[in-house]
């Protein structure tokens, strides 16, 4: 152990042996062109014992430079910058963090290195993580005990924690919930079919044999469900349907439901898949519930949620997850009255750059 002569007491033995510590770190810098994807590959097997290749930078148009936290010759922790000009929090441009990766607690000199480069691109806040938007990987898991389900994000518990001991705080808050119970309402939903038939809105399963163009109509309507979204950026077309065409071969029909007008546009969709991650049950995870915005399709949700809930239960499933919904989200609501109980509750965070 290394002491300095004017220390006195395990403190300043603490104190002299952390910044000793610091100087022994350095942070290396690479622009998108140079990103070394087996240095990031190379921490990631440290930390989970394989590559992860999951999770790389996703390699947007967004995507600036990536840092490399060093102790000597290894490598301790990385984080990618992604600047969208799309994005803006209460009229403050926003530089956005993800591809976030650490074995290592003491990560103040790689956000150090974050903050100046912020300064330097004229941001005054940082949000993350975040891959460049949220049609892409974001949050971290802040609590609850269940086993992950499909299409979480795993990370190691204390990553929020060194966050927030960087002076980051919660921005936006997301959850969970797991249904067992499975009920519907069938007054209501009878209902809500006689308003929606009036309406010649037309309720029906997708057609997987058409997948991509069942896409295209369903990107046609998120533009416009979620465009007021907390911290919504477009999407082109061909990036959505070739985000979510390699799941095809995983999806079955009865769990995705589509409703449209007279003029066969989709005005309202509910998209779910098995977890097959559960060995335990047959489980669903319900990733999105969306609808067009306008006043005369109030409802609609809790139609398509209903239309899913009857089909689940004649095959057996046993409970549903829904999934990674806003705090401030109307499909939190629509979890609640479909007896969902709180099971993960997810972050954004942030921090204000000082001038």
């Amino acid at each position: 152990q290394l002491i300095h002569p004017s220390c006195r007491g395990k403190r300043s033995i603490c104190m002299f042996n952390s910044l000793y510590s610091e100087r022994m770190k350095k942070v290396k810098q690479f622009s998108r062109d140079e990103f070394p994807k087996a240095l990031f590959l190379e921490l990631t097997h440290k930390i989970y014992g394989t590559e992860r290749v999951d999770k790389l930078p996703p390699g947007s148009d967004y995507q600036q430079d990536t840092f490399f936290l060093f102790e000597g010759d290894k490598v301790m922790a990385t984080a990618t910058i992604f600047l969208n000009p799309q994005l803006n929090s209460n009229d403050n441009t926003v530089l956005l963090i993800g591809g976030f990766e650490t074995i290592d607690s003491e990560c103040k000199l790689l956000f150090e290195a974050i903050e100046q480069r912020g300064k330097e691109l004229g941001v005054n806040q940082l949000i993350g993580p975040m891959n460049g938007s949220t049609w892409n990987n974001h949050r971290f898991i802040i609590g609850g005990q269940q086993d992950l389900f499909i299409s979480e994000i795993s990370h190691p518990d204390y990553y929020p924690l060194i966050w927030e001991t960087n002076n980051f705080r919660t921005f936006q808050t997301y959850y969970s919930y797991k249904d067992e119970k499975m009920d519907s309402n069938n007054g209501r939903l009878l209902r809500l079919e006689a308003h929606f038939d009036k309406l010649n809105i037309r309720v029906r399963k997708i057609d997987l044999s058409v997948f991509e163009s069942e896409l295209a109509r369903i990107y046609k309507l998120c533009i416009r469900a979620f465009e007021h979204n907390v911290l919504y950026s477009e999407i082109a077309e061909q990036q959505f349907i070739g985000s979510y065409a390699p799941l095809k071969n995983g999806l079955k029909e009865d769990y995705i439901w589509l409703a449209e007008d007279e003029e066969k546009r989709c005005v309202g969709f509910l998209f779910a898949f098995e977890n097959k991650w559960n060995v335990n049950e047959h489980q669903l995870v319900v990733k999105t519930i969306a609808k067009d915005p306008r006043f005369r399709f109030n409802g609609l949700g809790t139609l398509l949620g209903n239309r899913f809930m009857e089909k689940a239960r004649a095959n057996g499933v046993t409970s549903v997850i829904h999934a990674f919904m806003h705090k401030k989200n109307v499909s939190k609501n629509l979890s609640e009255r479909f007896n969902g109980e709180l099971i993960r509750t997810y972050a954004l965070f942030s921090k204000m750059i000082e001038e």
